[in-house]
């Protein structure tokens, strides 16, 4: 290991150690490491039910686990509202917490502080629109895009939430189908 960074640039090493020096909350590092495994645990119950289980006379079509994983995940952010009936006030509080940083760049709005990144501002007009515009360009991205995005854009509890509640749906499936 020393032998490697002898060899390394002293710019890549003084990178290294600032994050030995200045180590990351625990709360982010919780919430990293749960993004990833409540990810992978999530991507097998759709794999598993939208294709894996699928007679080989009736093929699925590719990527259906994913587009119907996303279409879950934005009915779950949007209270089980169809989105063509708009967006409500917890979705566009999804947004607005990962978005913040963002929005103020561009929106010319008040200095930002640690509070209000606990405590977004109210949902303005203005944050609706730059939302609206947001997601609309998501909507363009491939599905396995949208659903890291919005996966992201959930806290640890919330992304348990809507694993549990999607383990228990196919459970009850099981118990219909037996």
């Amino acid at each position: 290991m020393i032998e490697n960074l002898k060899k390394m640039p002293t710019d890549v090493i003084n990178i290294i150690f600032s994050y030995y020096y200045s180590p990351q909350p625990k709360e982010l590092l919780d919430d990293i490491k749960n993004y990833t495994k409540s990810l992978k645990v999530v991507e097998k119950i759709y794999y598993d039910f939208w294709i894996g289980n699928w007679p080989p006379a009736f093929p699925p079509a590719p990527g259906q686990d994913k587009d119907w994983l996303i279409n879950d995940i934005i009915c779950f952010a949007n209270k089980e509202k169809a989105t063509m009936m708009g967006y409500v006030d917890e979705f566009y509080g999804l947004w607005i917490r990962f978005l913040l940083e963002h929005i103020w760049g561009h929106m010319n709005l008040p200095e930002r502080s640690y509070e209000m990144l606990l405590e977004p501002p109210n949902h303005t007009e203005k944050y609706r629109n730059y939302i609206d515009r947001f997601v609309s360009g998501l909507e363009k991205k491939s599905s396995t895009t949208q659903v890291r995005f919005f996966w992201g854009i959930l806290k640890p509890s919330e992304r348990n939430r809507f694993v549990k509640m999607k383990q228990d749906q196919i459970k009850g499936v099981a118990c219909i189908m037996d």
